[in-house]
């Protein structure tokens, strides 16, 4: 009787308040990893295991955003290799598509960082880049799909061939 007359009401009072639509930024969460990891199909350097932390790029990407410096970096980003990001925004096709930016980065234990202001040939080589977006267009707030790896590795570290995603 109890139930019937005080707590079955309350629950038909608050069901609605549960029902509210969500803010749409926050209906994009994905778990992710914090770090990704390269492991190139062919690869002559002495690092098999490329680990570059989500931190790093975040912070690369804030580097980078979206307008070239003199090293010509960073740059769009066609994804002529088909890369399936598994992120929101990073997969669209057709009109709707949203325009992808690459960038050289360094994996962590390099402690290196690419330099966007200075010319590529001065620098030292990697095989890795960092792909994102303009998040709903605002140039102000990138959106990482996740870091890239050319698939064939030289000894320099001078990345060839086609691209392979780095696992998260």
């Amino acid at each position: 009787m109890y139930f019937t007359k005080t707590i079955f009401p309350l629950a038909l009072v608050a069901a609605p308040i549960f029902a509210l639509p969500v803010d749409e930024s926050s209906n994009d969460l994905v778990a992710r990893a914090n770090k990704y990891t390269c492991k190139p199909e062919n690869n002559e350097s002495d690092v098999k295991s490329f680990t570059v932390s989500e931190k790093r790029a975040k912070e690369q990407v804030k580097v980078a955003m979206f307008t070239a410096g003199t090293s010509g970096d960073p740059h769009q980003y066609g994804n002529g290799d088909g890369i399936k990001w598994g992120v929101k925004g990073c997969d669209k096709k057709g009109e709707k598509k949203n325009q992808l930016y690459e960038y050289p980065i360094f994996w962590d234990t390099a402690n290196m960082e690419w330099k966007k202001d200075e010319l590529s040939k001065t620098q030292e080589k990697t095989p890795l880049r960092v792909v994102y977006f303009e998040d709903k267009g605002n140039s102000n707030r990138p959106k990482i799909c996740g870091v890239m790896t050319h698939s064939k590795v030289g000894k320099n570290f001078q990345g060839t061939a086609f691209f392979q995603k780095c696992k998260d």
